[in-house]
């Protein structure tokens, strides 16, 4: 009989984006929070874009939760974190 893995598999998980398709998706999610629930106004290239971006987002860690009921891809959440070394 072949082992299991009895470990139970983790729904939420938190880490680093690797990707800069990872890195979209984190900031569609900051323009769906901050634009469209908090109401924001969002710039003219951001409101087309429909993403918040700015200059720091090139320098930033996009730090990423994902809930993997929702799919792979599914983030639900964001930070991002700009080491100072990375501002300069």
């Amino acid at each position: 009989m072949p082992e299991q893995d009895s470990a139970p598999k983790e729904q939420i998980s938190v880490r680093l984006a690797k990707s800069a398709s990872e890195i979209e998706a984190a900031q569609k999610l900051r323009y769906r929070v901050f634009y469209e629930e908090y109401k924001a106004l969002p710039t003219d290239e951001i409101s087309a874009q429909k993403r918040d971006f700015d200059e720091y987002d090139a320098y930033a860690d996009h730090l990423i939760v994902i809930d993997h009921e929702g799919g792979a891809n599914n983030i639900v959440g964001t930070y991002r974190l700009l080491r100072r070394e990375k501002g300069r």
